[in-house]
């Protein structure tokens, strides 16, 4: 199921993204889709998947970043609607579908400094380098997504036996 929800986020050529970005995403993040009972039983499982596969993910951020503030997983595994709330969006002047190409100017972070928890998030993106263009690698920078590394990050763990 993993390797459904990779084969989203990097678009993949086949005939299952086309139509599920057509059918089901129409348009938004696969990140803001809501879990409906109307969705086929697959769709079920990938939504319910998206805690495990934000983890895996590692976001590398270009100048002119398509990835979404709010509703992308590029900042610690987690949404920034999920972390900071909705009114955050509105305090800080910037759209529900603005892109981190808008908080960054010359290459460097240009958060609005108007609001205390972008504040916050500022300056944790200190250590976050903005390199060419956006990138989105499995679990470690340059990796692609693998079935074993998948397996092993989404198993429970077992004891060894003695």
């Amino acid at each position: 199921m993993l390797r459904l929800i990779w084969d989203i986020l990097k678009d993949r050529p086949s005939l299952w993204v086309r139509w599920s970005k057509a059918e089901i995403l129409k348009n938004s993040s696969f990140w803001q889709v809501e879990r409906k009972q109307s969705l086929s039983v697959t769709w079920k499982c990938l939504l319910d998947l998206r805690v495990q596969a934000s983890a895996n993910l590692v976001f590398s951020i270009g100048s002119m970043s398509s990835w979404s503030i709010w509703y992308d997983p590029w900042f610690q595994s987690t949404l920034l609607v999920t972390r900071l709330g909705h009114r955050v969006i509105y305090e800080s002047g910037l759209s529900r579908n603005a892109t981190l190409s808008e908080v960054i100017s010359d290459a460097a972070w240009n958060w609005p400094a108007n609001v205390r928890q972008l504040r916050e998030i500022s300056h944790a993106c200190e250590d976050i380098p903005i390199g060419q263009c956006d990138a989105i690698d499995w679990q470690v920078k340059g990796r692609s997504f693998s079935f074993k590394s998948a397996w092993e990050a989404t198993r429970a763990p077992h004891p060894e036996a003695p």
